[in-house]
């Protein structure tokens, strides 16, 4: 939806949004988050939680220590799924142990966060090392390997979507980052101990196929394009902020 140029106002608000707001409580409503038509709604008391609830729509609040993540205690095991719909799945990592096979999502992209942990995600582009407050952007139909160096927590997002970075066309296009701090993965050969055989595990939501090679099918000795693996560390990332104003996260 396009934004609209008709605004009204009643009762006690602030002319510009996100300013001044002062011991007043601001609540933003719109119904793509941070894009088209939005109203900003004025509360004399802060939020509150309902007294209580009945159905199915309830605030859930979870400790995230206390989950438990099947590839913590188990090499074989994946991230362990946390929230998800059609379109988005998010899952929690601690992985500790190589995995012992290769995997491929066919149908999202994934975007993993390494919280902590230090290692090597193995892609047939090329490998890409990975420490703490890096993201690591794994094209859809893209096979890899995880390595861990230490116990790697991260969060594991799939899209069906594509995902995309922001752009601030206002800014210039070295914001929110510089394309050349991307670390892009170089043709290398793995000299991994042979194996019978090389396992393949295709992922489409929560149904998972396993094909089976004689050889490692990671045998590429080179690529070219726009579509490819990287890692992005958050300490590269320039936020856009300002003095006066509350900015939205999606900026």
């Amino acid at each position: 939806m396009k934004n609209s140029w008709i605004q009204k106002s009643s009762g006690v608000h602030v002319p510009q949004a996100r300013v001044g707001v002062r011991e007043m409580s601001e609540e933003h409503i719109s119904r793509e988050a941070f894009f088209g038509p939005a109203s900003m709604i004025y509360h004399g008391k802060p939020a509150r939680a309902p007294k209580r609830v009945e159905g199915s729509l309830n605030l859930r609040m979870a400790k995230i220590a206390d989950f438990k993540v099947s590839d913590e205690d188990s090499e074989t095991g994946l991230p362990t799924l946390m929230l998800h719909n059609d379109e988005v799945r998010i899952s929690l990592s601690r992985r500790t142990a190589d995995m012992p096979f290769l995997i491929r999502n066919v149908d999202a992209d994934t975007l993993i966060y390494v919280q902590q942990g230090s290692g090597t995600f193995a892609t047939e582009f090329g490998p890409l090392s990975y420490s703490d407050g890096d993201y690591i952007y794994i094209p859809k139909g893209v096979s890899y390997r995880q390595m861990p160096a230490t116990q790697t927590v991260a969060l594991v997002v799939e899209s069906i979507a594509p995902i995309n970075i922001a752009e601030h066309a206002m800014l210039g296009r070295h914001t929110p980052f510089d394309t050349g701090v991307l670390g892009v993965p170089e043709v290398e050969s793995y000299d991994w101990p042979e194996q019978d055989e090389w396992e393949l595990k295709l992922k489409q939501g929560d149904e998972l196929t396993s094909w089976f090679y004689e050889e490692l099918p990671f045998d590429l000795i080179g690529w070219k394009g726009d579509l490819f693996p990287f890692r992005l560390s958050e300490k590269d990332i320039r936020h856009v902020t300002s003095e006066r104003m509350h900015i939205a996260p999606s900026s």
